[in-house]
């Protein structure tokens, strides 16, 4: 019995040892058991689109890691952009979308927007996503705004002014909303009513415009259902003789 103690010893020992070895090789297993998130296209350039249109992208975003991923919140950059998860738990392997909505009323030119998404990949807590791209006016009038000058007493002074469209449009109507005498307008294409992207008008200061100032303001209406008219405020003075 004297020698059984020891041997018993040492393998309890052993055993206590080998216990400590599989612990110490399973704990950089279980250290490296992390959600990871992963977007492999994070950035969508829509290119050109129409002001007063809606935008609309849906991102994949894929977990890489060993255990779930949790999308704990998504936050846009501004209130014109909305944005949803398909779903708030991805698991290893599987795969969410972000779907996001931009509207584009009342603006023109660059767009850059970002997304937020917050999850608990502790290597990537808050995710960036981005949406660009350029928002291009229905309709536009160049130049945007008429300034005759004096006008010497008893000149006649002309200005044109262009209507450019984003895509063929056709002129439906023209006119001087004040219709100030000795203020007339004319098309110079042969046939506004036809659909093209370009139409260009003359405004005439005649010898029957009165002294001193004015105000007028081009409207010309179109077909385009984005927008509908154009307006060109047109102003001015008339010398005295």
């Amino acid at each position: 019995m004297r020698y059984i103690a020891p041997i018993m010893k040492r393998m309890t020992a052993w055993m206590a040892m080998a216990g400590i070895l599989c612990l110490a090789m399973a704990l950089p297993q279980w250290a490296s058991a992390t959600p990871r998130i992963v977007c492999d296209a994070s950035t969508h350039d829509f290119g050109e689109a129409v002001s007063g249109s809606l935008v609309e992208h849906d991102y994949v975003v894929r977990n890489d890691g060993d255990t779930s991923l949790e999308i704990l919140s998504v936050r846009a950059s501004c209130g014109c952009t909305a944005v949803n998860a398909s779903q708030n738990l991805v698991r290893p392997g599987e795969t969410a979308s972000i779907h996001a909505r931009l509207d584009l009323s009342g603006r023109t030119g660059l767009q850059m927007k970002t997304i937020t998404v917050t999850s608990n990949d502790p290597q990537n807590p808050t995710y960036q996503l981005v949406l660009r791209g350029t928002a291009i006016r229905p309709l536009s009038a160049n130049p945007a705004a008429v300034y005759f000058g004096e006008i010497p007493a008893r000149d006649t002074l002309s200005r044109i002014v262009e209507i450019v469209a984003s895509s063929p449009v056709s002129v439906t109507s023209f006119r001087l909303a004040a219709g100030v005498p000795g203020l007339s307008v004319e098309p110079l294409d042969s046939s506004s009513a036809a659909p093209a992207t370009s139409h260009s008008f003359r405004i005439t200061a005649t010898p029957d415009l009165a002294p001193g100032l004015f105000h007028d303001t081009l409207v010309v209406d179109t077909d385009c259902a984005l927008q509908p008219s154009v307006t060109v405020p047109l102003t001015g003075s008339r010398a005295a003789p």
